[in-house]
This record gives structure tokens, C-alpha cells and sequence, in this order.
């Protein structure tokens, strides 16, 4: 018996958002994701003096590097060559926020929700929050 094509369609939408992942780079934001249990750790791509800063998150996350040549590091992970990746890169799942409308509900005691998108100086976040 052929399954119908909704159920097709269901089954190919859920195995597709299981495929997307997100590459995480620079030597915060790798370190904050691999100490983070509910970040989900696929791919860890280091240069030998990224991997010696980051040997304590690294050990607690229990994921295995790729240690990699810092001249042919852009050659490993899909980033733009702009990017400053710092040598290290963590390709991970996405965290599951839940709803926006829930996270940014208004009302007393609600709390502020502040989206930033494509900040490159980590002092304008500041300038932000204050």
C-alpha cells in the first residue's frame, strides 16, 4: 500500500529541520555552546592553538576535534572567508526557543526580548543593553 502524499510530504519537512544544523564560530561562542547541555554538538573543527584555549570545554562537552591546519581551516567548514572564526567552528542543531509570541509576551514583569542580527562589534551589544 502506497502511503498518501500528505504523509510523504510530513515525513521529508521533519527529516529536512533534522538536517539543519548551524555552524557556531569564534573562541566565545564555540566555548558557551560546548558547556551548554542543551546544545546539541554535531561537528567540532580546531586549530591546534584554539583546541589548547578551549581543552577545558572541550573535555566537558566530550565531542572530539578536528584538529586542523590554520592555513587550510576555511577549507573544512562552510563559513564565509570574512568571517572571524578565531580557529574554531561547532556545527550544531538549533536550540528550540519555543514560540516567539511566548518568549515576547507583554505585560508586567514580562521580560525584554532584544533580537540583534549580524553585529560584528561585541561593544554595540552593550550600547544596546544599556
Amino acid at each position: 500500500m502506497k502511503k498518501p502524499a500528505w504523509v510523504v510530504d510530513k515525513e521529508r519537512t521533519r527529516r529536512a529541520a533534522a538536517a539543519e544544523t548551524v555552524w557556531l564560530f569564534g573562541l566565545h561562542a564555540v566555548r558557551d555552546a560546548l558547556t551548554n547541555p542543551a546544545r546539541t554538538k554535531l561537528r567540532l573543527v580546531l586549530t591546534r592553538n584554539a583546541a589548547d584555549r578551549l581543552a577545558q570545554a572541550v573535555a566537558t562537552a566530550g565531542i572530539e576535534p578536528e584538529i586542523v591546519d590554520p592555513r587550510k581551516f576555511d577549507a573544512h567548514v562552510p563559513l564565509d572567508p570574512e568571517n572571524v572564526h578565531q580557529g574554531a567552528a561547532l556545527e550544531v542543531k538549533p536550540l528550540a526557543w519555543g514560540k516567539l509570541a511566548d518568549l515576547a509576551a507583554a505585560g508586567p514583569g514580562k521580560p525584554l526580548l532584544v533580537l540583534l542580527d549580524r553585529v560584528t562589534d561585541p561593544h554595540n551589544v552593550g550600547a544596546v543593553l544599556r
